[in-house]
C-alpha cells in the first residue's frame, strides 16, 4: 500500500502503475473532478479496478439527512474558507459518473451503518461539539450570520431527528484490458 500527498487531478506517478486505486468520501472534494477521475484511470494498469465509495444526498432516512445536512453546512464554510468542499451528489450521479469512466465491469451496491442508534447521547453530544467548532471558524467572515443561524437549526435537528450516517454508493469497476 502506498499513501502518498500530491494533486490528484496531476498525478506524479507513470501510467499503468497500480492494480487499484480507491477514492472513499473524496468526490465531493474534487475541485477538478474530471481530471482526477482521468488520472485515476491514467494510472490504473489495464484490466485493473477501481474503487470508489462515496455518500449521496438523496433516498435517506430523517436521522440520515441530518448528516447530509451537517455536510452540505460544513461544506458551506470550508467553500467560504478557501477549502475544496462541494455539496454531496445524488446517488444517480455518482453511478453516472463512474459509468462514464467506461469501465469493463462495474458492481454497485449501497452501504449504510445498521443498527447504530440515531440519539445515542455521546454521538449526538458529540456533534453538537462540531457545531460549536465550526461556527467558532466563521466568526468575522462575510455572511456569517446566515451560516451561524443554520448551525444552530442542525443543533435542534440533531436532538429532535437524530443522526445516522448517510447510505454511501460503493462502485467496482475494472478498466477494460485494451483501450482507455
Amino acid at each position: 500500500m502506498l499513501a502518498v500527498c500530491m494533486d490528484s487531478s496531476e498525478m506524479a506517478f507513470p501510467g499503468g502503475s497500480f492494480d487499484m486505486v480507491c477514492i472513499s468520501n473524496s468526490l465531493h472534494h474534487m475541485a477538478r473532478l474530471d481530471d482526477t477521475l482521468a488520472e485515476m484511470m491514467r494510472v490504473l494498469r489495464p484490466g485493473g479496478h477501481f474503487l470508489v465509495r462515496e455518500m449521496y444526498c438523496d433516498n435517506q432516512t430523517e436521522a440520515q439527512m441530518t448528516h447530509v445536512l451537517m455536510h452540505e453546512w460544513w461544506a458551506s464554510i470550508d467553500t467560504l474558507r478557501g477549502v475544496p468542499h462541494f455539496s454531496t451528489f445524488t446517488r444517480e450521479k455518482i453511478l453516472q459518473v463512474c459509468e462514464e469512466l467506461g469501465p469493463e465491469e462495474l458492481i454497485t451496491g449501497d452501504y449504510s451503518f445498521p443498527g447504530s442508534d440515531s440519539m445515542d447521547k455521546g454521538t449526538l453530544d458529540h456533534l453538537n461539539g462540531a457545531i460549536d467548532t465550526y461556527i467558532a471558524r466563521i466568526e468575522g467572515l462575510e455572511s456569517n450570520s446566515e451560516l451561524v443561524e443554520r448551525g444552530e437549526q442542525l443543533r435542534e435537528r440533531l436532538y429532535s431527528a437524530g443522526f445516522q450516517g448517510a447510505t454511501s454508493l460503493v462502485l467496482l469497476g475494472r478498466k477494460p484490458s485494451s483501450g482507455i
